[in-house]
């Protein structure tokens, strides 16, 4: 039953909480592909959506994800549809992800990276190094700063700065392997 729950509650929203022990971080992108799809056929058959979604000052779209935002525009209401119908973008929109991890993650693996490159022999030997502090902004942090317990989940691990940079000063970079069922639980990690 609550995992029934949980994967309900991810495919309204795309909830944060779906990187602990879930597999419904995966399925959120197809969620909203499909909702879209779902979305434009419903209205092409004459199903009507709300009114005014993106500009009604109670519950609106942009009254509610501007809240909390410290611009003196909290959004940009011109910019939701700008090109809407006309720029139609193929493969040139879409980045491959270069590590396994969250974009978050990416700042300490290349900083992390560029180190190893530079002073290869003393990322050699790993035991003289006796901590690893991370610095990130605001956003980042709240994103990677997730504390690894074990079982370790591949999302969750994904999702933790701390065992992503842990993975690449082992392995030199951040790939699949680590998030292997086989390779969760690694002590040295």
């Amino acid at each position: 039953m609550e995992d029934a729950f949980g994967t309900a509650c991810t495919q309204a929203c795309g909830l944060m909480s779906a990187l602990y022990e879930s597999m419904g971080k995966r399925m959120q992108h197809g969620f909203a592909s499909r909702n879209g799809l779902f979305a434009a056929i419903m209205s092409k058959e004459g199903y009507t959506g709300i009114d005014q979604v993106f500009e009604r000052p109670y519950g609106g779209y942009l009254d509610t994800f501007g809240q909390g935002s410290q611009h003196s525009e909290p959004y940009l209401e011109n910019a939701l549809t700008h090109g809407l119908g006309k720029d139609w973008r193929g493969i040139e929109g879409i980045r491959i992800k270069n590590y396994n991890s969250i974009i978050a993650t990416y700042a300490p693996i290349e900083c992390i990276a560029a180190l190893q490159a530079e002073h290869h022999s003393r990322f050699a030997k790993l035991d003289t190094i006796t901590e690893v502090e991370i610095e990130q902004a605001k956003a980042p942090h709240a994103h990677g700063s997730q504390l690894i317990v074990r079982p370790v989940t591949a999302t969750g691990a994904q999702m933790s700065s701390s065992y992503i940079v842990a993975v690449q000063l082992l392995d030199w970079d951040v790939l699949l392997e680590p998030f292997q069922e086989t390779d969760l639980e690694r002590d040295d990690i």
